[in-house]
């Protein structure tokens, strides 16, 4: 049947007085579009190169100087090779292309990929910032970019258990990556004010805080010597925590047993960490008798504490 290289040129044309040439140039016009010969309507080089020279424009000469010689077969017709070889160094300078296109990005594209990343807030997100928890860090001086998403919904998580912030101190970190990393303050509010700080008389960033530094994990607890529950949010800016946000704060005695299921899954998923440690050696685990602890219990105690005095109320 009639196709787009075999269809009449014209209405004279009938279809058993087509020119074979012509429908070959056709086809190989349509496979090789950059072949200079077939883009003159010829099927190959011309014996004289006068005559070929003199139906080419400069800038089609030019354009020819510069392009590789064609491989031709005995009849003359440009061969394609089929090569693996010739496959792979396609797939090699293609994979190259794309790394130079990645390397080459402009900045801004990257400053704002990499903010995506360490912050992870979109648009749906924006209504986590508004949870009390998150706000009250915002407002003593941490910056959103510096609370990574695994942070902002783990803050979200405890917002549930935590009644007041009743003070706080933001602390500088130099060296991490050194032999001796160093803390400094940098700003204090409330009942922070009237503590004394280890940091006043000594630098080093150590226990608990450098836990916190190195793993850039929220950890709430009680301080060692005056056994105030503190909640420490790890500050971190390109993947290196620069800071510390140390809030001082007050747990709510009591909540309802949906609610500590959300505060203990929120937290690392300790809840689960909880409920494995008592099916250890019981035979069920019953959710009710978590309201038998009270939050700081069940928040700051250790699992095995936690699970010891569930498997007593069994």
């Amino acid at each position: 049947g009639n196709n787009r290289f075999t269809n009449a040129v014209s209405s004279e044309e009938k279809i058993n007085q087509i020119d074979k040439n012509d429908v070959i140039l056709r086809i190989l016009k349509d496979e090789f579009p950059d072949d200079e010969v077939y883009a003159q309507g010829q099927l190959s080089e011309s014996p004289s190169k006068q005559y070929r020279q003199g139906f080419l424009s400069p800038e089609q000469k030019r354009k020819l100087q510069k392009l590789p010689p064609v491989l031709r077969n005995a009849k003359n017709v440009a061969a394609v090779s089929t090569e693996e070889n010739e496959y792979v160094k396609y797939e090699l300078a293609k994979a190259l292309v794309l790394a130079i296109e990645e390397l080459t990005r402009p900045v801004d594209a990257i400053k704002h990929q990499a903010k995506t990343v360490t912050v992870g807030i979109s648009r749906s997100d924006e209504n986590l910032l508004n949870i009390s928890l998150v706000k009250r860090v915002l407002e003593t001086g941490t910056s959103r970019d510096c609370i990574s998403y695994e942070t902002l919904k783990l803050l979200v998580s405890l917002d549930l258990a935590i009644d007041e912030v009743i003070g706080h101190t933001r602390y500088r970190i130099s060296g991490l990556d050194g032999d001796e990393p160093t803390l400094t303050i940098l700003d204090r509010a409330g009942v922070s004010v009237g503590i004394q700080s280890r940091v006043e008389r000594d630098l080093e960033l150590r226990g608990t805080k450098h836990w916190v530094a190195i793993n850039k994990k929220v950890l709430l607890t009680k301080g060692l010597r005056d056994e105030r529950t503190i909640l420490l949010i790890p500050e971190v800016k390109d993947g290196e925590t620069t800071g510390i946000n140390l809030l001082h704060i007050s747990l709510h005695e009591n909540l309802g047993i949906q609610e500590i299921r959300t505060v203990l899954n929120g937290y690392y998923n300790r809840y689960g960490a909880i409920q494995d440690a008592v099916r250890e050696t019981e035979p069920s685990f019953r959710d009710d008798f978590l309201a038998e602890q009270s939050v700081e219990q069940l928040l700051i105690d250790s699992v095995d504490s936690v699970a010891e005095r569930l498997r007593r109320f069994d």
